[in-house]
C-alpha cells in the first residue's frame, strides 16, 4: 500500500502519513486501530501509532 492509498484510508494527507513514518509526528493511538481495522491488519509486536 502507498503512502497516499494508506493516508486515504484514515482520510488524511500524504504529508500527515509520511510524518507519521518518519516519526516527525506521532499518530494517535485511535487512528492506528482505525487503520488497522479499515484493512484488516494487525499490529505486529513493538509496533506504536
Amino acid at each position: 500500500m502507498t503512502q497516499a492509498e494508506a493516508a486515504q484510508v484514515v482520510s488524511k494527507t500524504q504529508t500527515s502519513w509520511r510524518r507519521w513514518e518518519g516519526g516527525i509526528h506521532r499518530m494517535s493511538p485511535a487512528l492506528f486501530d482505525y487503520f488497522l481495522i479499515e484493512t484488516g491488519s494487525s499490529a505486529s509486536a513493538g509496533a506504536q501509532p
